[in-house]
């Protein structure tokens, strides 16, 4: 009988592969809406000298550009999102078609309303217990005024000294791009050639550079966890149609360990048997939401026999509730190099967080079935 192992391997390959190119494109196309929109407010600084009504529409334009920037990224997030489910999808049906053929049965994998499902799971669960990163945005006004505060500065410097419109601008350009390659190689392509080159310039530790560093930060954060979330999401409707898996298991990231957080919610979820089918072992349909921003979890398969894969699958059963013991002791097992401190208030905090993120999961499941 053939191995289904290296079938397997594909899907966790082709996992990897689709996981770290989304991310990567996302984060590019974060940038490049970044850039488009502060090269706009370039464009306004032409050659002469700056008066105070160009100073005042250059601010009006800086925070329209900001906000713009803001509201683009849940739509170039959504479409990335999309991407990366439609993937998902697009793996288990071409393996599930292959180990059929390998084994010389007919495999049925459907993607009728796979995107849908996935998409509609990934903010209904979202609501039900994950961390929502789109609640970054919410504090991005306040980011981008504290920008603005420092590029009113340079604009008002400028007026007072009567500074040419150029040496402004690349000021402005040297706030808004904070020494980042990216940005500058960016706003250097859509500029063209310009009579300065942002790659000479050398940025300091300024307030505004700190500010707007933190919005990219923030964009990165947001493609890294959604591109994430979506695979997740993605990857527990197809397990729950295939007729090879039977459950997933729960696992840390490789880096997990090292981080000053660790141990944490995920070592739970990775080593906690809720459902009686092994440590960190969950069937598809309540297998918990990545649990915080970040996360870098994935999931490993539980196969089913070969005489299975034509049978139905046993429904889940709700999860036992863990207990502050079990917590403890998971936790302390996993001190490893992170800084965490395990005090009672933690224990606590993680088991609500444990027992909440698993038990959400089931009601979730269950509503779904009774819709």
């Amino acid at each position: 009988m053939p191995d289904i192992n290296p079938y397997i391997e594909k899907i966790y390959e082709a996992r990897r592969l689709l996981i770290e190119r989304n991310q990567s494109d996302l984060q590019k196309a974060m940038v490049r809406a970044y850039a488009s929109q502060i090269d706009r407010v370039l464009r306004l600084l032409r050659s002469g000298q700056l008066s105070q009504d160009n100073a005042d529409r250059i601010i009006r334009e800086i925070r329209t550009a900001l906000q713009n920037w803001q509201s683009s990224i849940g739509d170039i997030t959504k479409r990335y999102s999309v991407e990366t489910i439609d993937g998902v999808g697009n793996i288990h049906s071409r393996v599930t078609k292959q180990i059929g053929e390998a084994f010389g049965t007919e495999m049925a994998f459907s993607l009728q309303g796979f995107r849908s499902d996935a998409f509609e799971a990934m903010f209904e669960r979202r609501r039900l217990g994950a961390v929502d990163t789109f609640k970054t945005l919410n504090n991005w006004n306040a980011h981008g005024e504290r920008a603005i505060k420092g590029i009113e500065r340079v604009l008002q410097e400028g007026i007072e000294q009567g500074r040419a419109m150029s040496k402004i601008q690349a000021d402005i350009a040297r706030n808004l791009s904070f020494g980042n390659r990216d940005i500058q190689g960016l706003l250097d392509s859509v500029r063209g050639r310009g009579t300065f080159s942002l790659s000479d310039l050398k940025i300091g530790g300024s307030e505004t550079t700190k500010t707007i560093n933190k919005l990219l930060s923030d964009a990165r954060r947001i493609a890294v966890t959604e591109i994430d979330v979506a695979y997740h999401e993605g990857d527990r409707i197809a397990s729950v149609r295939s007729p090879i898996i039977k459950a997933l298991k729960w696992q840390t990231s490789g880096r997990h360990d090292g981080l000053y957080s660790s141990p944490d919610i995920c070592d739970i979820h990775e080593q906690a048997d809720l459902y009686g089918l092994g440590p960190g072992v969950y069937y598809p349909e309540t297998i918990p939401v990545k649990p915080h921003p970040n996360c870098g979890c994935t999931r490993l398969y539980v196969t089913r026999e070969v005489s299975e894969w034509d049978k139905p699958k046993d429904a889940p059963s709700r999860p036992r509730e863990a207990t502050a013991n079990e917590i403890n002791e998971i936790l302390q097992e996993n001190k490893h190099s992170g800084s965490r401190t395990i005090t009672d208030r933690y224990i606590e905090t993680t088991l609500n967080q444990t027992n909440t993120d698993n038990q959400r999961a089931f009601r979730y499941y269950a509503k779904q079935e009774a819709a």
